[in-house]
């Protein structure tokens, strides 16, 4: 039976650096490599990540790395996710209701100019 690794179409480096945990270093790696979009080199890094999670090979976050330390989870992975789904630095859309009041504004300037035009 053949390893997962021997029949993956990923090159060896961004395999390589998949295992030691650097994961945006194998995205950066596979788009140099193949010339795909950041979108489809990260779904296919996340794909066989998911792949390899479900086949139970995936590395522990907590062990050693090459350089003898520990590898260290992401700070954002741990954070909570918030309510609202917005991402760091995204503005909230406006309400449904927003799309109303503009309407109002223009029938209530079209109005007056429409009243302003008729007394003058």
């Amino acid at each position: 039976m053949r390893r997962m690794a021997d029949r993956n179409p990923l090159p060896p480096v961004v395999l390589e650096a998949l295992r030691r945990g650097d994961k945006v270093v194998a995205i950066k790696l596979l788009r140099e490599m193949t010339k795909l979009g950041l979108a489809e080199a990260k779904g296919m890094i996340d794909a066989l990540e998911a792949h390899q999670k479900a086949q139970g090979t995936a590395k522990p976050s907590s062990a050693p790395t090459a350089h003898g330390g520990m590898q260290h989870t992401h700070a954002a992975s741990q954070r909570r996710p918030r309510e609202d789904d917005l991402g760091p630095g995204e503005v909230p859309r406006s309400t449904p209701f927003a799309g109303v009041a503009v309407m109002i504004a223009v029938a209530a300037i079209v109005l007056g100019v429409w009243l302003y035009a008729k007394v003058g």
